[in-house]
Order: C-alpha cells, then sequence, then structure tokens
C-alpha cells in the first residue's frame, strides 16, 4: 500500500524537476518565459540575417526541418508565409510559419500555427531570431520559442516546460550548423 502511495509523489516530484530544470524560463525580467538558444558566428550579423531570411538554406542548416516551401510574399519579410515539412516526402509533421516583424539585421519574429500529425500540440508560438553585433564583427545568433500573450495558459506552459528540453537540442544543431555554413563562406 505504501508503494502505491510513492507512485503519485514521485510523478509530482518528476514534474516539479522538470520545470524547475527547464530550459523554458524568463531570461529578462520584462520578457515572457521562453527557451532562448544562442552561439556566435565570426560573421557580421547582416550576412546571417540574410543566410535565415532565405527559406532554401533550411535543408542545409536545420537538423528537424527536411525543406521549407514559401506561400507567399517575400521570403524572410514581414507578412511573408511559409510551410515547413519534416520530411521530403511531405508525410510527416508540418506548421505554418508568417513573418510579422522585421528588424532588419536585428530581429525576425515569426508566428508559428496550422501544426500538423505532431502527438503534442501548441498554440499561439512565436519564434524570433535575434541577431545581435559584437566585436571584431562577431554575430551573437539567438534563436527563441513563447507563447503569445493570450495563449500563455498554465498547460501550454506545461508542455513547454518538458518539451523544451528536447527542442533545446535541436536549436543547438541548427545553430551549430549555421555557424559553420556561414563561417565557412
Amino acid at each position: 500500500m505504501k508503494k502505491l502511495k510513492l507512485i503519485p509523489t514521485t510523478f509530482v516530484l518528476i514534474i516539479l524537476c522538470l520545470i524547475v530544470f527547464s530550459p523554458f524560463r524568463k531570461y529578462e525580467r520584462k520578457q515572457p518565459k521562453m527557451l532562448k538558444v544562442s552561439t556566435t558566428i565570426q560573421a557580421n550579423p547582416c550576412e546571417v540575417f540574410d543566410y535565415l531570411g532565405n527559406s532554401n538554406h533550411a535543408s542545409d542548416w536545420s537538423s528537424y526541418v527536411s525543406h521549407i516551401t514559401p506561400l507567399q510574399g517575400e521570403d524572410g519579410q514581414v507578412g511573408s508565409l511559409r510551410r515547413c515539412f519534416k520530411d521530403q516526402a511531405e508525410l510527416k509533421e508540418q506548421w505554418d510559419e508568417e513573418t510579422v516583424l522585421v528588424e532588419n539585421c536585428q530581429k525576425r519574429r515569426l508566428t508559428i500555427f496550422n501544426l500538423q500529425k505532431f502527438s503534442i500540440k501548441a498554440n499561439g508560438l512565436m519564434t524570433e531570431q535575434i541577431y545581435e553585433s559584437l566585436k571584431n564583427g562577431q554575430c551573437k545568433l539567438s534563436f527563441t520559442l513563447f507563447f503569445m500573450p493570450q495563449q500563455n495558459t498554465w498547460w501550454q506552459q506545461l508542455k513547454m516546460y518538458v518539451l523544451s528540453y528536447y527542442i533545446e537540442g535541436i536549436f543547438k544543431k541548427n545553430l551549430r550548423n549555421i555557424k559553420t555554413l556561414v563561417e565557412a563562406t
């Protein structure tokens, strides 16, 4: 009987540990909770910005996305829509992104929606690519993932606390790949 009582307690402790140590957190006081991963690239921020603004490059650097198909608008600019596919045959996970903010060579923000074939879904996701100019012509590139304020519910956050470990790994691989590819040019 005591062992049966330990199961719910253990489950709660595991969830609490996942939340406490999760990379989904506040990075700055005035920002929402988010996942944020960064790298330093030996390139000008505008070079990195232009590289990531071209959806055709995603198949080279992404460890998760097979390809991205632009749907409307100028790729990487405000109002552009694109569809992301996990596999070449377009049978697995896919989603749409709309570029909603562009600050040339500094930031690009996209909304993520229309998630298909995911076992766990989240509504109201946004992502940013942040390009910071550093000394010696370097760029600090950060990928973030967070919720739109109206979608930032406790259930969405709980899912993100757990999934952020997996997503963080993808972001790290992708940033390493971008670093390698941009520095090679």
